[in-house]
C-alpha cells in the first residue's frame, strides 16, 4: 500500500527499516546525480590563468 501511495520501491523500504532498527542513518550520494553545479564559481579558471600567465 505505501509503495503505491509514496512511489517507493522495496529497496527504499528496506533501507528505512534498517535505519530504524539500527539507529544509523544511511546517507546516499543523491546530490551527485543530475546536473553538475560549479561550486567554485569559476575560481579554478582564475587560478589557472594566474598560474599559466
Amino acid at each position: 500500500m505505501i509503495i503505491i501511495m509514496m512511489g517507493w520501491d522495496r529497496n527504499t523500504i528496506r533501507k528505512g527499516i534498517r535505519e530504524l532498527t539500527s539507529g544509523i542513518i544511511c546517507v546516499d550520494n543523491y546530490s551527485a546525480r543530475g546536473r553538475y553545479v560549479d561550486v567554485w564559481g569559476g575560481f579554478a579558471k582564475v587560478i589557472f590563468e594566474e598560474v599559466t600567465g
